[in-house]
């Protein structure tokens, strides 16, 4: 039985208690105490519960059926997860930021060591200015053991002040703004990447645009899933220079087009301060993922505090959201 942890310890609320009924929340297991994580950064649905990360935890992962999983690996900062059943065995795949690598980890073998592992290029992929790697989604190909991966660099606002990270002088809104790109590669369980990674730029609206301008509030991606031919993101706005309020949390769907990825439909606004939506709290919602049914999605938001508290929520995507696209990610 899992011990019961000091009160300072980060507690993990899985609750609906914000929320109306007809807004499409659904029941989530009960709260669970965790130890080791300062925020939820990343979240993978199982059988038996939620697997997370936090991008201040370096040696394990929390599950909430069982508590802190350990593993044996050089990575740091982990930012994202997500789990794939195969062969009655389940296989993570997590993201680190702080190394810019996606590396895998097969729960069937007793170390749990890190396995097959990939650096990504430090040009296109590196945190700059407190923004970096951010979301992870995988899904089975038709090929046996070779997944489809998509992985997210964050951009946004570049951070004047990332805490214990480099982070940027301030001189004007253009150059501290960054666009966010997603990057799909196919990957060979056991073995890691296979062939290129294709690379695309996010086009990302502008909340309360004059002109398709609005020097206060721009969107960064913090996460992402597949959604059919689609994936479905993830967005959260900041001011300039990368502070909060969360004024805005937004998800939306895009496919692929000539390196970029364009909106796919409207988004659902999932926060909208102007707009007085106000479905989920205003926060930095980082973690994502379909439920283990694949019906609702799961979100869970990084608050940087042991303090404050965590919270998980799932949640009924609208049906609005197209999930084919014409074009393919990957050929």
């Amino acid at each position: 039985m899992q011990k019961i942890l000091q009160l300072t310890c980060l507690i993990l609320l899985v609750s609906t208690r914000s929320f109306a009924a007809d807004e499409g929340v659904v029941p989530a297991p009960k709260p669970t105490p965790y130890n080791g994580m300062a925020e939820v950064s990343g979240v993978a649905a199982t059988k038996t519960g939620y697997l997370l990360v936090g991008d201040d935890t370096n040696d394990r992962i929390y599950a909430t059926d069982a508590g802190d999983v350990l593993l044996k690996t050089k990575f740091k900062g982990f930012e994202s997860i997500d789990v794939i059943s195969l062969e009655g065995r389940e296989v993570a795949l997590i993201l680190s930021e702080d190394d810019r690598t996606i590396f895998e980890v097969d729960f069937a073998k007793p170390k749990r060591k890190s396995g097959a592992h990939h650096k990504f290029d430090g040009n296109l992929w590196a945190e700059n200015c407190g923004r970096g790697l951010e979301g992870l989604a995988v899904k089975k190909t038709a090929k046996e053991g070779v997944l489809r991966v998509a992985v997210l660099w964050e951009g946004g606002y570049a951070q004047i002040r990332a805490r214990g990270k480099k982070s940027c002088p301030f001189n004007t809104a253009a150059n501290n703004l960054q666009y966010p790109r997603i990057g799909v590669f196919d990957w060979q369980v056991g073995k890691g990447l296979i062939g290129a990674i294709r690379k695309y730029e996010v086009a990302t609206p502008v909340p309360g645009a004059v002109n398709n301008i609005n020097i206060h509030q721009q969107f960064r991606a913090t996460d992402l899933v597949w959604y059919g031919d689609a994936l479905l993101v993830m967005m959260g706005t900041t001011h300039i220079g990368g502070i909060a309020p969360y004024k805005n949390n937004w998800l939306q769907a895009y496919c692929p087009g000539n390196g970029f990825a364009f909106p796919n439909g409207g988004p659902e606004k999932l926060y909208a301060a102007d707009d007085g939506i106000r479905r989920i709290k205003p926060r930095n919602w980082e973690a994502m993922d379909w439920d283990y049914q694949g019906k609702n999605l799961v979100l869970g938001f990084d608050n940087g505090s042991m303090k404050k508290g965590g919270e998980l929520y799932t949640l009924a995507p609208a049906k609005a959201h197209v999930n084919t696209c014409s074009k393919v990610w990957m050929p």
